[in-house]
């Protein structure tokens, strides 16, 4: 395989003809550098070229609108990759030690520094394991979450066979299926509010300020220490998870508080949910729930509506990469 660079000088660039001088391939670089999923390089380049960009061509031309989605873009991905790889770590991999005396005010000055970030990403994988008796496999869910405060949502859910995107901006929601569509009917509104909820740090803002743990401890791999609180419940900010069904059991939350900055950086859970007396039996729900991107400056915008992606495009329609 020829190098990026050999193939942006040979004119193949994802813009076409390159047509800003040296601008336009090295656009093009920073998005292949992205497509190989090399994020960390593709932001550095991309905030190289918007600076350039801006002054040579001014805020609102056409190449600098690119380079700044890009630079969005780069961003996003990059913590969503980092979340997916934090997420995957086992908790065993993490040394654990006593912890410090002062826990129950750095647990309360968590629950404060949650509620004072004016933005984050989040990422959460969910399994459902059916009742015995069942005869598939059950249920794998991913999330990617983008939120920016007051009523800002950008929300990606996939399943093996499925893919759904909405943004939710203040009572504005939009849905893409293959393209962009308002929605104006109060069941799917109601879904995006649900879902989105679920995916809230502040969700576990009553177990942090309200619930005592069971156990307080420190994890540390490296240079990263956590404060993970044990709790015997389920966060009652998802109580309409378990409208019309008994409450759960034998459920377990651990909260991770990240010693060097207090931040929500992960949550692992698990419980038994008795299942409706017409489906009999029980279901075993356990999610792990990564956060990441606090205070950054993190653009979710009303998509453009009714625009189709190509059948080569990523189905993570407002996203450079896939």
């Amino acid at each position: 395989m020829r190098p990026l660079e050999q193939i942006v000088e040979d004119g193949e660039g994802l813009y076409g003809p390159v047509d800003d001088g040296r601008l336009a391939p090295r656009l093009d670089l920073a998005m292949a550098n992205g497509q190989a999923g090399d994020y960390t390089k593709c932001q550095e380049l991309s905030e190289e070229l918007l600076g350039d960009c801006d002054r040579l061509l001014g805020p609102e031309h056409a190449r600098t609108v690119q380079a700044r989605y890009l630079v969005e873009e780069s961003a996003g991905s990059l913590a969503r990759s980092a979340l997916a790889a934090f997420l995957e770590l086992p908790r065993d991999s993490f040394a654990e030690e006593a912890a410090p005396a002062d826990w129950q005010e750095r647990l309360l000055d968590g629950a404060s520094a949650i509620e004072a970030a004016p933005s984050y990403r989040a990422r959460m994988l969910w399994d459902s394991k059916p009742p015995s008796r069942a005869s598939d496999d059950g249920m794998h869910l991913e999330y990617d979450f983008e939120f920016v405060r007051p009523d800002r949502f950008h929300l990606l859910r996939e399943t093996p066979e499925d893919i759904d995107e909405w943004i939710v901006l203040g009572d504005e929601h939009y849905r893409n299926a293959g393209l962009w569509w308002p929605v104006d009917d109060d069941e799917t509104k109601e879904e995006h509010e649900r879902e989105d909820g679920k995916l809230l740090a502040d969700s576990y803002l009553d177990l942090l300020r309200r619930t005592a743990p069971i156990a307080v401890n420190v994890r540390r791999s490296g240079q990263a220490a956590y404060l993970v609180a044990e709790y015997a419940v389920v966060t009652q900010a998802w109580s309409h998870f378990f409208q019309g069904v008994a409450s759960p059991r034998e459920a377990r939350t651990s909260l991770w508080i990240d010693l060097a900055d207090g931040l929500l950086r992960r949550v692992e859970g698990s419980f038994v949910l008795p299942l409706s007396p017409e489906d009999g039996g029980e279901a075993i729900e356990s999610f792990k729930h990564g956060f990441a991107s606090y205070g950054e400056d993190i653009a979710i915008e009303a998509p453009d509506l009714g625009v189709e992606l190509d059948e080569d495009e990523s189905p993570r329609a407002s996203a450079v990469f896939g």
